[in-house]
Order: structure tokens, then sequence, then C-alpha cells
């Protein structure tokens, strides 16, 4: 994830300016609407900021197009220790959080394994609330 500069809006998505993480000329992107994040359209503001991806490169134009949602995967694609991130459908007291992931099946995360300081201060998510950098520890197809 990389984060940028909303530096401009439009109809169908937000201009937004990137600085590489390790240095450089700062780079220009688009992020169309249909690649926003879930509840990212009320946070939108000139001169706000948005963690984006990379999804291609218009060597052309000179411009970046931007992403903010995980590539959509089948179950089956996932891998231990791929990456993946969504929207917590469901919390089970303080035994862990369901997660939307864009798969046919919702992401199980254990309360041992979220790093918001569980189990002192309990789970703090609520149905809703967005999930990034979630890693798989273990794919279960059942057949």
């Amino acid at each position: 994830w990389i984060k940028g500069a909303i530096t401009g809006m439009t109809t169908s998505g937000v201009l937004v300016t990137l600085r590489p993480p390790q240095g450089g000329e700062p780079a220009g992107g688009f992020l169309h609407r249909r690649d926003f994040e879930w509840g990212f359209m009320p946070k939108i503001a000139l001169g706000g900021q948005a963690s984006v991806r990379v999804l291609g490169i218009d060597v052309d134009a000179g411009a970046l197009r931007l992403g903010m949602r995980y590539p959509a995967r089948r179950l089956a694609d996932l891998q231990v220790g791929d990456e993946v991130g969504g929207k917590v459908t469901r919390v089970l007291g303080q035994a862990g959080i369901f997660v939307g992931c864009g798969l046919d099946k919702d992401g199980y995360i254990e309360a041992g394994e979220l790093r918001d300081g569980f189990p002192e201060r309990g789970i703090s998510y609520k149905v809703g609330d967005l999930v990034r950098g979630a890693r798989v520890l273990l794919v279960e197809l059942k057949q």
C-alpha cells in the first residue's frame, strides 16, 4: 500500500499524487470509483489521504491506474501467507471476527491473531469495519 494525496476529483473518480517510498519524483494516478474500498466515498476531500495499490501503468499518458481493493479471488486460489482484506461481517463475542474478503466464503480471524491488543483491550472491531493486511494461516476446502 502507498499513501497519496487527493489532488483532484471528477465524477468518475479521484486524482492521487504518490511519492515513491524510496524517494524520487512524485507520480500521478487515477483512482476510479469502481476501485474505491467500501466506505471511502464520504471521506473524499481535496488534500485528503488515500492508501492505494498500483493496478497498472499507462505509459502513453504517463499515469498510474490505482485501486483500493484486494484482487478478487476464489477460495481454492488462496495459499498460506497470502494477504487479504475486507469488511467485518460478524463478531463472535471475544472469540474472533469474520471478514468478507470478496471470496465465496468469509475468512475467520481468531481473537489471539488480531493486532489490536487482545486480550487486554478485547475485540474492538464492529460489523462494517475494514480489515487490511490479514495473512492467510489455513485454507480449508470442504468437498
